[in-house]
């Protein structure tokens, strides 16, 4: 925006530099006894132009919204003033009035620019009025408006309010094309370094995933060899089941890669993701209350792959946390079906969520002190895979009116027509 402000701030510039010129010239030109009352209005012209040209040097004074429209008003003004006397509508210079309106709806909002279009139409209208009082003073008032010339001029003023009308309606249709265009070069960049930050976590996963097997298969095999030459000792009790979960992941981290490096869908029941859900947060996060309220039934089905529910634990996770850092605080998570979409409420107190974080939530990467930040916009890509969505709120719990966060999953239901 600044750019654009200071790029065109130069141009009515050297607008009004060329202006003065001009002006000097004619006056120069017009410099005689007979004509020294025009000699003395351009020199006036050729004054203001100086004058506005060095106060559009301190025109950064001003906002930027309003130093572009103070700067093509007073161009405007002058050009209205050098017309009128120089013979208005019947000065073929008269056309040069359109290029501050074109200046205007290029950079300017809607409700500016036309304000400075009114200006310039009212200037002519003011000059037809006049053209329309001479000729009816005339020595041949009777038929006055009938003389070519009188018609010529008196065409040549619709013609301007046609073609002052037409281009600001023709600009302001190309600007917003191009306005909506560079937005959506400009989401389509976002989401382009999204996957390329998603990329280079997806291939960091798959190389530490490789490197941790070979280790963990050791350990596999020297807790079998303890256990079977210690088969009561507790500590070998006790690190079986954290070896068998660790195993479980890398074989789940597998399947999720090999799903993404295909990307085939499948037709996944609500219901198994709602149980599966239930026991990962149950072993993962049994130090937090949990309230579930699951109303789908068997019939509800998503098309997904092995990245669904990983993606979803990542909310909860999230959730979790953001409860054990209030300290008394509980999840809710609710699961349900609409016509056409499968819904996921996950409600938690809110401990850190500002409305400046909502803003940026899911689409880049945040900062987070017990992790790497990305889980969030990790779930919210893989989720826009499934033609899904995923919005944050906060508002006030019903029960105490404390201020909780919601974050709802929405994906589209599979109705076995393709979708």
């Amino acid at each position: 925006m600044q750019r654009v402000v200071n790029s065109t701030s130069y141009i009515l510039r050297a607008l009004y530099i060329g202006s003065a010129t001009l002006f000097a010239i004619i006056a120069i030109m017009n410099f005689s006894g007979e004509s020294a009352n025009s000699y003395y209005s351009w020199l006036a012209l050729c004054a203001l132009s100086v004058m506005l040209t060095v106060a559009a040097w301190r025109a950064y004074l001003l906002a930027a919204e309003y130093r572009i429209l103070v700067q093509i008003m007073a161009l405007s003004v002058l050009w209205i003033l050098a017309l009128a006397i120089s013979g208005g509508i019947a000065n073929p210079a008269n056309a040069l009035l359109l290029l501050p309106v074109a200046i205007a709806f290029l950079t300017l909002s809607r409700p500016q620019a036309i304000s400075i279009l009114a200006v310039i139409l009212i200037a002519q209208s003011l000059f037809t009025a006049v053209l329309l009082l001479y000729s009816s003073h005339s020595a041949h008032a009777a038929h006055a408006m009938h003389t070519p010339d009188a018609s010529h001029y008196f065409g040549m003023s619709v013609t301007f309010y046609v073609a002052a009308i037409l281009l600001a309606i023709a600009i302001s249709v190309i600007r917003k094309r191009l306005e909506r265009s560079q937005q959506e070069l400009l989401e389509l960049r976002e989401n382009q370094l999204r996957q390329e930050q998603i990329l280079a976590v997806a291939t960091a996963s798959a190389q530490y995933t490789h490197e941790l097997a070979t280790p963990l298969s050791t350990l596999s095999l020297l807790h079998e060899e303890f256990a079977e030459e210690f088969p009561e000792h507790p500590v070998i009790k006790e690190m079986a089941e954290p070896i068998q979960r660790v195993s479980v992941l890398l074989k789940d981290l597998r399947a999720v890669t090999h799903a993404l490096d295909t990307n085939k869908l499948s037709i996944v029941p609500i219901v198994d993701i709602q149980a599966e859900l239930r026991e990962q947060i149950t072993i993962a996060s049994a130090q937090i209350p949990v309230d579930y309220v699951f109303q789908c039934d068997s019939r509800c089905m998503v098309l997904a792959d092995q990245a669904l529910l990983p993606a979803l634990l990542n909310l909860v996770r999230n959730a979790a946390h953001e409860a054990s850092a209030k300290g008394n605080g509980e999840l809710l998570i609710k699961s349900f079906c609409s016509d056409s979409d499968w819904l996921l409420h996950i409600e938690n107190p809110n401990a850190s969520m500002t409305l400046a974080k909502l803003q940026q939530i899911g689409l880049k990467r945040m900062h987070s002190k017990n992790g790497l930040g990305i889980g969030m916009m990790l779930s919210h890509a893989t989720l826009e895979r499934f033609n899904g969505s995923l919005t944050v709120s906060l508002t006030n719990s019903k029960r105490d009116n404390s201020e909780i966060v919601v974050q709802e999953v929405r994906i589209p239901l599979y109705t076995g027509n393709g979708n």
